[in-house]
């Protein structure tokens, strides 16, 4: 069930961590695929800082997204209930 508008559910926050997570973990190879020379400490913190920040921007995606895929618009009387 997709979550309301300014609401999120565990779904979400587990999206998020798998977002962040796969940013944390590709981020680095760039530098290897690049010039084959291995990611340094600097490399490292900025991986998980951009990891981080993915997360958050997915996360407030979520948060401003009814559970119509509408982005800040309030949910419509017409929801289909699931059960």
């Amino acid at each position: 069930m997709k979550s309301k508008l300014l609401r999120l559910n565990l779904q979400d926050l587990g999206h998020g961590l798998l977002i962040a997570v796969g940013v944390v973990f590709i981020a680095p190879l760039l530098p290897v695929l690049q010039t084959g020379a291995f990611p340094d400490v600097a490399t490292i913190k900025q991986a998980l800082a951009a990891g981080l920040a993915a997360g958050l921007v997915y996360l407030g995606k979520n948060l401003l997204t009814n559970s119509q895929g509408e982005i800040g618009k309030p949910e419509t009387g017409n929801t289909k209930i699931e059960g």
